[in-house]
């Protein structure tokens, strides 16, 4: 008879009994260890429960763009404008910066443009290009 475990603590104890490794070290590294899993999971999987959709607001001369709170993953982005929605290709940071380097600015000498892509900028944001 096996035992499922329901809780977190549950499934480090599974862990450590299934690889018969109680040591500091890899009860430290449980954690990191079940939060990639997890990710992984959450980007493979098509799971209903897990799906959100957000909005968020930029504006001209803005090309970041803020994170919805508690965001893990997304599986699209689109852009929606007066012309209409266009969904954004996910692109590298460093194809953004080398494909529209003109950054954030305000300044009418800047080009603008509907963006076509997007990337993670950091943890808290994305990075358009072309800037809206």
């Amino acid at each position: 008879m096996s035992i499922i475990p329901n809780t977190y603590n549950g499934l480090v104890s599974a862990v450590i009994a299934l690889v018969e490794d109680d040591s500091v070290e890899f009860e430290n590294y449980l954690p990191a260890a079940i939060f990639l899993a997890e990710e992984r999971l959450i980007k493979e999987l098509d799971v209903e429960g897990l799906k959100s959709l957000d909005y968020t607001t930029t504006s001209v001369g803005n090309r970041i763009v803020t994170k919805p709170s508690g965001y893990r993953f997304g599986h699209n982005f689109s852009c929606i404008t007066s012309a209409g929605t266009k969904t954004l290709t996910k692109k590298s940071f460093d194809f953004i910066k080398d494909y529209w380097p003109f950054g954030n600015t305000s300044s009418s000498s800047y080009p603008y443009g509907q963006p076509k892509y997007y990337s993670d900028n950091d943890n808290s944001g994305f990075i358009l290009a072309p800037t809206p």
